[in-house]
């Protein structure tokens, strides 16, 4: 006598699932590890952190809100293995690229490109060039602040 086979139960994702938790922390860690392996590349480390949270805000598409903790948590888990000159500066900077890559994603929607297959691609080169910019924004102003010369007027 053969064994009945059971029933598969599929239960579909409800709207308010922490399934984008999983899904942010896994890949937010695997960013991280890459970052803390890699090595430098002409003085440059790859951030590997900015893929891996556009992947995450790509395939959740979150609140501006969450986006915002998602690049928080991504700033503050990079900081230990940052090699930067200042890694406290990776905090504003992913919140920023965080913010854009959810703008993007947003805009992508509702402009029913989502299905654009150079999407992800827009999506990260975009928002590693407003991460990039403000973390060199914000090293430049505090370069400027500590210097002896003190030459940016706010640091007088």
């Amino acid at each position: 006598m053969e064994k009945p086979i059971p029933q598969l139960i599929e239960v579909p994702a409800t709207k308010d699932s922490h399934r984008w938790v999983a899904i942010t922390a896994l890949l937010l860690a695997i960013g991280v590890i890459l970052h803390t392996i890699s090595p430098n590349i002409g003085g440059i480390t790859p951030n590997w952190t900015i893929a891996m949270y556009s992947i995450t805000i790509g395939l959740t598409r979150p609140s501006i809100t969450r986006a915002i903790g998602i690049g928080f948590i991504a700033g503050l888990t990079i900081v230990p293995s940052s090699k930067s000159a200042f890694p406290l500066g990776n905090v504003a900077s992913e919140i920023c690229g965080a913010t854009m890559a959810c703008i993007l994603t947003k805009a992508f929607f509702m402009a029913k490109l989502d299905k654009f297959k150079f999407k992800p691609f827009v999506i990260g080169a975009l928002s590693t060039m407003v991460s990039g910019g403000v973390f060199t924004l914000f090293l430049n102003w505090c370069w400027a602040c500590l210097s002896p010369s003190g030459f940016m007027p706010c640091c007088r």
